[in-house]
């Protein structure tokens, strides 16, 4: 987990679940130098609800001291399951982790793949408590008609828009 930190009071404030394989040889991976595989054989959405569990195996006991969430990211392929949003929030009610402890991270590319359907599980996911971030904005299209075609509530602006800022 990457803390996320309030640079007002320097205290975390919540966490974003990053995947990474620890490989025996080529030592810690990030997901640019994997998921491709996974994609092509069919493993990925298996992973991906690996770390949702993981997600809520974790959430209360981290989400208790003083930190507010666990931001993980959506791949656009999620939004192909029209049952997705039942199925994380099922996983979360297993859990017993309310569903303000979970943040969403779409990007732009996913908003694009299949809109009537990403906006009613986006939506679904807003009315259960769950906060909905447009990662890395500024990359691809970069409309910022989506900030009012979906319900977001927050903004995460790509890191190339922010570099050389002190």
């Amino acid at each position: 987990y990457q803390p996320i930190v309030d640079i007002e009071d320097n205290k975390v404030v919540g966490y974003e679940a990053l995947m990474r394989w620890r490989h025996p040889q080529r030592g810690v991976l990030p997901p640019g130098e994997f998921l491709g595989v996974a994609e092509d054989t069919g493993t990925s959405e298996t992973i991906d609800w690996q770390i949702f569990a993981q997600v809520c195996r974790d959430a209360n006991a981290l989400c208790g001291n003083n930190a507010t969430f666990i931001a993980i990211n959506l791949s656009a392929r999620h939004f192909n399951n029209p049952r997705f949003d039942q199925r994380l929030l099922e996983l979360l009610a297993e859990y017993a982790v309310p569903a303000s402890y979970l943040h969403v991270e779409v990007t732009e590319h996913a908003l694009l793949e299949n809109t009537p359907e990403v906006k009613r599980i986006l939506q679904a996911f807003r009315d259960a408590g769950i906060n909905i971030s447009l990662d890395d904005f500024g990359t691809g299209y970069s409309s910022l008609s989506y900030l009012h075609q979906y319900p977001l509530q927050t903004l995460k602006i790509d890191r190339s828009f922010v570099a050389n800022l002190s």
